[in-house]
């Protein structure tokens, strides 16, 4: 999985991405997710590292299956915080 931090304002947002989804587009008639190397292509992360950084995150963006299900093991993120586009899972959660 990458791991790619973005911060802006004193604010982090963490965008946590499959490896294998990076570059694709995945859209509906009403939706589209751009999975682009810019924004998710940050460092390659292991399961354990990736819990760590998730409990830690107020605010973040997560797409693939193998993403998201490590999300939920973390029991800090909703089975109703998952949308879906194209079977592929992903979550936002921004704080306010």
């Amino acid at each position: 999985m990458y791991v790619k931090i973005h911060s802006r304002s004193g604010r982090d947002v963490i965008a946590v991405c499959d490896e294998d989804i990076i570059g694709k587009i995945f859209e509906t008639k009403d939706k589209q997710l751009e999975i682009t190397k810019e924004f998710y292509e940050g460092e390659k992360k292991n399961e354990e590292e990736v819990i760590s950084i998730i409990k830690k995150a107020d605010n973040l963006n997560i797409v693939g299956k193998n993403s998201v299900g490590i999300a939920l093991k973390t029991n800090t993120i909703l089975k109703s915080d998952v949308k879906m586009i194209k079977n592929i899972p992903y979550i936002y959660i921004i704080s306010s």
